[in-house]
Protein backbone atom coordinates (compact mmCIF):
# COMPACT_ATOMS: atom_id res chain seq x y z
CA UNK A 1 0.00 0.00 0.00
CA UNK A 2 2.81 2.39 0.72
CA UNK A 3 4.56 1.58 -2.61
CA UNK A 4 1.21 2.22 -4.62
CA UNK A 5 1.38 5.46 -2.76
CA UNK A 6 4.72 6.65 -4.33
CA UNK A 7 6.58 6.17 -0.72
CA UNK A 8 9.91 4.42 -1.48
CA UNK A 9 10.39 1.39 1.27
CA UNK A 10 13.67 0.50 2.11
CA UNK A 11 13.97 -3.16 3.73
CA UNK A 12 16.02 -3.74 6.43
CA UNK A 13 19.58 -5.42 6.72
CA UNK A 14 19.42 -9.47 6.37
CA UNK A 15 19.46 -10.73 9.85
CA UNK A 16 19.04 -7.83 11.82
CA UNK A 17 15.27 -5.68 12.22
CA UNK A 18 15.09 -1.92 12.13
CA UNK A 19 13.05 -0.88 15.18
CA UNK A 20 13.83 2.56 16.08
CA UNK A 21 10.95 4.79 15.67
CA UNK A 22 11.77 8.18 14.10
CA UNK A 23 11.26 10.69 11.10
CA UNK A 24 13.09 13.04 9.31
CA UNK A 25 11.49 15.99 8.14
CA UNK A 26 12.86 18.65 5.25
CA UNK A 27 11.66 21.88 4.89
CA UNK A 28 12.78 25.40 3.20
CA UNK A 29 12.76 28.22 4.92
CA UNK A 30 13.58 31.25 3.21
CA UNK A 31 14.98 29.63 0.67
CA UNK A 32 17.56 27.10 2.93
CA UNK A 33 16.54 23.47 4.16
CA UNK A 34 16.15 22.67 7.28
CA UNK A 35 15.84 19.51 9.27
CA UNK A 36 13.09 18.21 11.71
CA UNK A 37 13.11 15.31 13.32
CA UNK A 38 10.64 12.97 15.55
CA UNK A 39 11.87 10.47 17.94
CA UNK A 40 9.39 8.44 19.60
CA UNK A 41 9.58 4.84 22.34
CA UNK A 42 6.51 3.79 19.66
CA UNK A 43 5.57 2.39 16.80
CA UNK A 44 3.94 4.85 13.77
CA UNK A 45 0.45 2.81 14.26
CA UNK A 46 -2.89 4.12 14.37
CA UNK A 47 -4.22 1.08 16.14
CA UNK A 48 -1.26 0.43 18.85
CA UNK A 49 -1.61 3.92 19.43
CA UNK A 50 -5.05 4.10 20.87
CA UNK A 51 -3.31 0.83 22.95
CA UNK A 52 0.05 1.66 24.02
CA UNK A 53 1.60 4.37 26.56
CA UNK A 54 4.68 6.19 24.55
CA UNK A 55 6.33 8.97 24.71
CA UNK A 56 8.14 11.29 21.97
CA UNK A 57 9.92 13.95 20.93
CA UNK A 58 9.97 16.43 17.80
CA UNK A 59 12.96 18.54 17.61
CA UNK A 60 15.00 20.21 15.17
CA UNK A 61 18.40 20.48 17.28
CA UNK A 62 21.08 19.76 14.51
CA UNK A 63 23.24 17.69 17.25
CA UNK A 64 20.07 14.90 16.82
CA UNK A 65 18.75 15.55 13.18
CA UNK A 66 22.06 15.42 11.94
CA UNK A 67 22.95 12.35 12.97
CA UNK A 68 19.82 10.94 12.04
CA UNK A 69 19.89 11.74 9.30
CA UNK A 70 22.89 9.98 8.62
CA UNK A 71 21.41 7.05 10.09
CA UNK A 72 19.12 7.04 7.47
CA UNK A 73 21.55 7.31 4.24
CA UNK A 74 23.16 3.94 5.98
CA UNK A 75 19.54 2.49 6.09
CA UNK A 76 19.10 3.35 2.06
CA UNK A 77 22.58 2.46 1.03
CA UNK A 78 23.69 -0.21 3.51
CA UNK A 79 27.22 1.69 3.84
CA UNK A 80 28.68 2.32 7.23
CA UNK A 81 28.72 5.88 8.09
CA UNK A 82 32.41 7.23 7.99
CA UNK A 83 31.56 9.34 11.39
CA UNK A 84 30.74 8.25 14.67
CA UNK A 85 27.75 8.72 16.46
CA UNK A 86 28.16 10.97 19.25
CA UNK A 87 25.10 11.81 20.59
CA UNK A 88 22.41 8.95 19.33
CA UNK A 89 23.05 5.82 20.78
CA UNK A 90 22.69 3.24 17.55
CA UNK A 91 22.27 -0.29 17.68
CA UNK A 92 25.13 -2.65 15.42
CA UNK A 93 27.36 0.87 16.31
CA UNK A 94 27.40 2.30 19.95
CA UNK A 95 24.34 1.75 21.54
CA UNK A 96 24.79 -0.98 24.42
CA UNK A 97 28.60 0.57 25.17
CA UNK A 98 26.42 3.93 25.84
CA UNK A 99 24.23 2.10 27.77
CA UNK A 100 27.37 0.85 29.73
CA UNK A 101 29.27 4.40 30.07
CA UNK A 102 26.43 5.54 31.36
CA UNK A 103 25.58 3.60 34.04
CA UNK A 104 29.11 2.73 35.14
CA UNK A 105 29.44 6.72 35.63
CA UNK A 106 27.21 6.38 38.10
CA UNK A 107 29.49 3.53 39.67
CA UNK A 108 32.54 5.71 39.36
CA UNK A 109 30.76 8.78 41.22
CA UNK A 110 29.43 6.50 43.83
CA UNK A 111 32.99 5.39 44.54
CA UNK A 112 34.14 8.64 45.15
CA UNK A 113 31.61 9.10 47.32
CA UNK A 114 28.96 11.41 45.59
CA UNK A 115 25.60 10.88 45.70
CA UNK A 116 24.28 8.41 42.24
CA UNK A 117 21.38 7.23 41.10
CA UNK A 118 19.30 6.29 37.82
CA UNK A 119 15.78 5.27 37.01
CA UNK A 120 15.47 2.81 34.27
CA UNK A 121 11.78 2.55 32.47
CA UNK A 122 12.17 -0.19 29.97
CA UNK A 123 9.49 -3.26 28.90
CA UNK A 124 11.95 -6.55 29.58
CA UNK A 125 15.03 -6.35 31.04
CA UNK A 126 17.15 -9.62 30.74
CA UNK A 127 20.75 -9.13 29.03
CA UNK A 128 23.00 -10.60 31.10
CA UNK A 129 25.92 -7.83 31.20
CA UNK A 130 23.63 -5.60 31.90
CA UNK A 131 22.44 -6.99 34.79
CA UNK A 132 25.75 -7.93 36.41
CA UNK A 133 26.33 -3.90 35.65
CA UNK A 134 23.30 -2.96 38.00
CA UNK A 135 24.52 -5.34 40.59
CA UNK A 136 28.11 -4.02 40.27
CA UNK A 137 26.00 -0.72 40.89
CA UNK A 138 23.96 -1.34 43.39
CA UNK A 139 27.09 -2.84 45.26
CA UNK A 140 29.00 0.42 45.03
CA UNK A 141 26.37 2.52 46.39
CA UNK A 142 23.65 3.52 43.25
CA UNK A 143 20.75 4.30 44.00
CA UNK A 144 19.03 2.07 41.03
CA UNK A 145 15.20 2.47 40.45
CA UNK A 146 13.59 -0.28 37.37
CA UNK A 147 10.15 0.48 35.97
CA UNK A 148 9.98 -3.03 34.14
CA UNK A 149 6.38 -3.66 33.04
CA UNK A 150 7.18 -7.44 31.58
CA UNK A 151 10.24 -9.57 31.71
CA UNK A 152 12.59 -9.08 34.68
CA UNK A 153 15.45 -11.05 35.19
CA UNK A 154 17.37 -9.21 38.00
CA UNK A 155 16.89 -10.26 41.30
CA UNK A 156 16.53 -6.81 43.82
CA UNK A 157 16.39 -6.01 46.97
CA UNK A 158 19.00 -8.90 48.39
CA UNK A 159 21.05 -8.18 50.99
CA UNK A 160 25.01 -8.20 49.52
CA UNK A 161 23.93 -8.38 45.88
CA UNK A 162 21.10 -5.75 45.05
CA UNK A 163 19.85 -4.38 48.29
CA UNK A 164 19.96 -0.75 46.33
CA UNK A 165 17.88 -2.11 43.43
CA UNK A 166 14.19 -0.94 43.31
CA UNK A 167 12.27 -2.34 40.97
CA UNK A 168 8.16 -2.00 40.02
CA UNK A 169 6.02 -3.18 37.18
CA UNK A 170 3.19 -1.63 36.47
CA UNK A 171 0.21 -2.92 34.18
CA UNK A 172 -3.18 -1.15 33.95
CA UNK A 173 -5.31 0.12 30.64
CA UNK A 174 -2.84 1.38 27.98
CA UNK A 175 0.24 -1.27 27.55
CA UNK A 176 3.57 0.77 29.03
CA UNK A 177 5.74 0.49 26.27
CA UNK A 178 8.11 3.89 26.50
CA UNK A 179 11.60 3.51 27.40
CA UNK A 180 12.76 6.29 29.31
CA UNK A 181 16.41 6.63 30.89
CA UNK A 182 17.36 8.66 33.74
CA UNK A 183 21.06 9.44 34.94
CA UNK A 184 22.06 11.78 38.51
CA UNK A 185 25.27 12.62 36.71
CA UNK A 186 26.93 14.00 39.98
CA UNK A 187 23.73 16.60 39.84
CA UNK A 188 23.85 17.18 35.94
CA UNK A 189 21.40 15.43 35.11
CA UNK A 190 21.20 13.54 31.75
CA UNK A 191 18.11 11.91 30.41
CA UNK A 192 17.34 9.94 27.61
CA UNK A 193 14.48 8.43 25.59
CA UNK A 194 14.53 5.05 23.19
CA UNK A 195 13.53 2.52 21.39
CA UNK A 196 15.39 -0.28 22.86
CA UNK A 197 14.72 -2.59 25.88
CA UNK A 198 17.71 -4.35 27.79
CA UNK A 199 17.25 -7.57 25.97
CA UNK A 200 19.97 -9.41 23.89
CA UNK A 201 18.01 -9.02 20.54
CA UNK A 202 17.58 -5.66 21.02
CA UNK A 203 21.38 -4.63 21.88
CA UNK A 204 22.86 -6.60 19.31
CA UNK A 205 20.19 -7.36 16.45
CA UNK A 206 18.59 -4.68 15.94
CA UNK A 207 18.88 -0.84 14.29
CA UNK A 208 17.35 1.02 17.36
CA UNK A 209 18.17 4.45 18.74
CA UNK A 210 18.98 6.40 22.19
CA UNK A 211 18.04 9.66 21.47
CA UNK A 212 18.98 12.33 24.47
CA UNK A 213 16.76 14.80 25.68
CA UNK A 214 18.67 18.34 25.69
CA UNK A 215 15.97 20.77 26.00
CA UNK A 216 15.50 21.82 30.03
CA UNK A 217 11.90 22.19 29.96
CA UNK A 218 11.70 18.62 28.13
CA UNK A 219 14.05 17.40 30.87
CA UNK A 220 11.09 18.40 33.53
CA UNK A 221 8.45 17.14 32.06
CA UNK A 222 10.34 13.25 31.60
CA UNK A 223 11.23 13.40 35.26
CA UNK A 224 7.92 14.31 36.78
CA UNK A 225 6.63 11.41 34.30
CA UNK A 226 9.27 8.82 36.46
CA UNK A 227 8.37 10.45 39.58
CA UNK A 228 4.34 9.70 39.10
CA UNK A 229 5.28 5.92 38.24
CA UNK A 230 7.48 5.09 40.83
CA UNK A 231 4.80 6.13 43.40
CA UNK A 232 2.20 4.51 42.21
CA UNK A 233 0.82 2.59 44.36
CA UNK A 234 -2.51 1.41 42.57
CA UNK A 235 -1.64 -0.67 40.37
CA UNK A 236 2.05 -1.25 40.69
CA UNK A 237 3.91 -4.60 41.88
CA UNK A 238 6.82 -4.64 43.79
CA UNK A 239 9.47 -7.50 41.81
CA UNK A 240 11.16 -8.25 44.90
CA UNK A 241 13.52 -11.41 45.52
CA UNK A 242 10.93 -13.22 46.79
CA UNK A 243 8.90 -13.34 43.39
CA UNK A 244 5.77 -13.02 44.73
CA UNK A 245 5.12 -9.86 42.75
CA UNK A 246 2.19 -8.11 45.35
CA UNK A 247 0.74 -4.78 44.70
CA UNK A 248 2.86 -1.91 46.48
CA UNK A 249 2.05 -0.68 50.18
CA UNK A 250 2.74 2.30 51.07
CA UNK A 251 2.37 4.68 53.99
CA UNK A 252 0.38 7.76 52.68
CA UNK A 253 -3.76 7.00 51.79
CA UNK A 254 -4.30 8.89 48.62
CA UNK A 255 -4.21 6.45 45.88
CA UNK A 256 -1.93 7.19 42.96
CA UNK A 257 -2.87 5.36 39.88
CA UNK A 258 0.10 6.37 37.42
CA UNK A 259 -1.84 6.88 34.24
CA UNK A 260 -4.69 8.62 35.46
CA UNK A 261 -1.79 10.89 37.17
CA UNK A 262 -0.48 11.42 34.00
CA UNK A 263 -3.07 12.14 32.26
CA UNK A 264 -4.09 15.23 34.14
CA UNK A 265 -0.34 16.19 34.86
CA UNK A 266 -0.43 16.02 30.59
CA UNK A 267 -3.63 18.24 30.83
CA UNK A 268 -2.97 20.87 33.10
CA UNK A 269 0.25 21.36 31.32
CA UNK A 270 -0.91 21.87 27.90
CA UNK A 271 -3.59 24.23 29.27
CA UNK A 272 -0.91 26.27 31.44
CA UNK A 273 1.24 26.16 27.51
CA UNK A 274 -2.29 27.35 25.43
CA UNK A 275 -2.15 30.44 27.67
CA UNK A 276 1.05 31.53 27.87
CA UNK A 277 0.49 31.46 23.79
CA UNK A 278 -2.18 33.13 23.92
CA UNK A 279 -0.28 36.06 26.17
CA UNK A 280 2.40 36.26 23.61
CA UNK A 281 0.20 36.57 20.75
CA UNK A 282 -1.43 39.51 22.41
CA UNK A 283 1.92 41.05 23.09
CA UNK A 284 3.29 40.84 19.38
CA UNK A 285 -0.13 42.51 18.42
CA UNK A 286 0.50 45.26 20.81
CA UNK A 287 3.98 45.49 19.82
CA UNK A 288 2.87 45.56 15.95
CA UNK A 289 0.39 48.41 17.10
CA UNK A 290 3.15 50.60 18.63
CA UNK A 291 5.50 50.14 15.69
CA UNK A 292 2.75 51.51 13.41
CA UNK A 293 2.17 54.28 15.36
CA UNK A 294 5.81 54.97 15.58
CA UNK A 295 5.45 55.04 11.44
CA UNK A 296 2.79 57.52 11.42
CA UNK A 297 -0.11 55.52 9.93
CA UNK A 298 -3.74 56.67 10.04
CA UNK A 299 -5.74 55.55 13.10
CA UNK A 300 -7.95 54.12 10.55
CA UNK A 301 -5.32 51.99 9.08
CA UNK A 302 -4.15 50.71 12.65
CA UNK A 303 -7.71 49.41 13.38
CA UNK A 304 -8.25 47.99 10.89
CA UNK A 305 -5.07 45.64 10.84
CA UNK A 306 -4.93 45.53 14.71
CA UNK A 307 -8.22 45.08 16.17
CA UNK A 308 -9.53 42.12 14.36
CA UNK A 309 -6.34 40.21 15.78
CA UNK A 310 -7.51 41.60 18.96
CA UNK A 311 -10.75 40.77 19.02
CA UNK A 312 -10.07 37.17 18.02
CA UNK A 313 -7.85 36.62 20.42
CA UNK A 314 -9.96 37.80 23.69
CA UNK A 315 -13.25 36.25 22.26
CA UNK A 316 -14.09 32.72 22.60
CA UNK A 317 -16.41 30.70 19.97
CA UNK A 318 -20.13 30.56 21.08
CA UNK A 319 -21.73 26.91 20.59
CA UNK A 320 -24.41 26.73 18.79
CA UNK A 321 -26.35 25.22 21.58
CA UNK A 322 -26.80 27.91 23.61
CA UNK A 323 -30.05 28.44 25.18
CA UNK A 324 -31.81 31.86 23.36
CA UNK A 325 -32.92 33.01 26.92
CA UNK A 326 -29.93 34.24 29.10
CA UNK A 327 -29.23 33.01 32.26
CA UNK A 328 -26.60 33.88 35.18
CA UNK A 329 -23.19 32.86 34.03
CA UNK A 330 -22.08 29.80 36.41
CA UNK A 331 -18.38 29.87 36.79
CA UNK A 332 -17.48 26.03 36.81
CA UNK A 333 -14.65 24.24 37.96
CA UNK A 334 -13.20 21.47 36.67
CA UNK A 335 -12.58 18.68 39.87
CA UNK A 336 -10.99 15.66 40.19
CA UNK A 337 -12.82 12.95 42.73
CA UNK A 338 -10.44 12.34 45.59
CA UNK A 339 -9.90 8.33 45.63
CA UNK A 340 -7.66 6.89 48.80
CA UNK A 341 -5.73 3.96 47.68
CA UNK A 342 -7.95 1.98 50.14
CA UNK A 343 -11.24 2.64 47.96
CA UNK A 344 -9.05 2.04 45.12
CA UNK A 345 -7.97 -1.19 46.47
CA UNK A 346 -11.57 -2.33 47.65
CA UNK A 347 -12.96 -1.40 43.82
CA UNK A 348 -10.59 -3.82 42.64
CA UNK A 349 -11.90 -6.77 45.25
CA UNK A 350 -14.91 -5.93 44.03
CA UNK A 351 -14.31 -6.84 40.23
CA UNK A 352 -12.38 -9.64 40.93
CA UNK A 353 -15.02 -11.10 43.15
CA UNK A 354 -18.12 -10.33 40.31
CA UNK A 355 -15.46 -12.06 37.61
CA UNK A 356 -15.69 -15.39 40.30
CA UNK A 357 -19.21 -15.84 40.86
CA UNK A 358 -20.03 -15.48 36.73
CA UNK A 359 -17.27 -18.48 35.92
CA UNK A 360 -18.82 -20.67 38.89
CA UNK A 361 -22.17 -20.27 37.41
CA UNK A 362 -20.71 -21.41 34.22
Amino acid sequence: KLGAAGVTVYYSLPGYKVHSKMAVIRRIEEGKPKIFGYFSTGNFHEKTAELYSDVGIFTADPRITGEATRLFTFLETKKKPEKEFIHLGVGLFNLKEKFISLVRREIDNAKKGLKAKMTLKMNNLEEKEMIDLLYEASKAGVEVNLLIRSVCSIITGKKGLSENIHAVSIVDRFLEHSRIFYFYNNDDEEIYISSADWMERNLHYRVETLIPIYDELNKEVFKTLLSIQIHDNVKARSLDHNRENTYIDTNYDLAVRSQTETYYYIKRMTEQRQKMRAHLITEMIVEEREEMINKSLSKKVIDDVVAPKLAKQSTKPVSKKTPAKKATPVKKVATKKVVTRKTAVKKTAVKKTAVKKISNKK
